[in-house]
């Protein structure tokens, strides 16, 4: 089930996919998962790039933003250790 929803997950290094757990959890939700977008592996993601920013945007919304961001955090880094 969880490796349905990785479809749309782009695939990090595993350092890149730490790394943006890190920013999205603990300094700035949203733009963790912008950079997962940046240096994703076969180029840049224009989608989870649109999404980091509508996570930034929701921040204020309940904290929606937050809790969206550190689900993506999740999933990108458990793309980040797959193969």
């Amino acid at each position: 089930m969880v490796l349905e929803k990785l479809a749309g997950v782009p695939k990090v290094a595993p350092a890149a996919g730490v790394i943006c757990v890190i920013v999205n959890t603990f300094l700035f939700p949203g733009f963790g998962t912008i950079l997962a977008g940046v240096f994703a592996e076969g180029g840049f993601d224009v989608i989870t790039v649109i999404i980091g920013i509508l996570q930034i945007l929701l921040l204020p919304v309940f904290g929606a933003g937050y809790y969206w961001s550190f689900w993506s955090s999740i999933l990108i880094l458990i793309r980040a250790g797959s193969e």
